[in-house]
């Protein structure tokens, strides 16, 4: 609930920022015009943040005597910001600026859509060792089992930001500014996006 109520927050923030823009736009005269460097300026309101978290349970092994035995165990809980944003460089844009007839097309390209990695915000997020538990003879997790399971945190905090939609959340967010802030000089939006939009190894 959290989640999708700092999402609302977001969302209202932003449409009152894209009118605030284009009205103060509108406003300096009949000669303004969307530019392709005013769309540029505006996109980055499309981005969207997921703040998700990640509970780690992992169990150690050390060589005993004759064996392998569960050495130690380890809890900590881990939290982190995933960004979807879209690369405007990466898009195809035509302008009409025509009276009453205008337009403004917009193509985002294969891997114009941008799923940062996991982002510790001071603060905010943290890395939390809830507890760890290591048996008499043994020795603790090393600083780089430590650091090997902060990674996978990492991976899995923003592998759920993908599978919670973050995408869709991202490119739907683009439609809602760039359509809004076209709209308010009297120009039509036509805003589409390939199916491979969002491509990991797009370059």
């Amino acid at each position: 609930m959290k989640q999708l109520a700092k999402m609302a927050v977001v969302a209202v923030i932003t449409a009152l920022v894209v009118m605030g823009v284009s009205y103060w736009l509108t406003q300096r005269g009949p000669d303004v015009r969307v530019t392709v460097q005013s769309i540029r300026k505006i996109a980055y309101l499309a981005t969207v943040e997921y703040r998700l978290a990640a509970l780690m349970d992992q169990t150690y092994r050390s060589q005993s005597l004759f064996t392998k035995v569960d050495s130690s165990r380890m809890i900590a809980y881990y939290t982190g910001t995933v960004k979807g944003s879209v690369d405007l460089d990466k898009a195809d844009i035509t302008i009409d600026n025509q009276p009453e007839v205008g337009r403004v097309t917009i193509h985002f390209k294969p891997g114009s859509i941008v799923v940062s990695g996991v982002e510790i915000i001071p603060g905010e997020d943290s890395y939390k060792e809830i507890t760890c538990y290591t048996k008499p003879l043994f020795n603790p997790p090393t600083d780089e089992q430590r650091d090997r399971l902060r990674g996978d945190a990492l991976k899995i905090i923003r592998q759920k930001a993908i599978d919670q939609g973050i995408v869709a959340k991202t490119m739907e967010n683009a439609k809602t500014v760039l359509s809004e802030f076209v709209g308010a000089f009297g120009l039509q939006a036509m805003i589409e996006f390939d199916e491979k939009a969002y491509d990991p190894l797009a370059k």
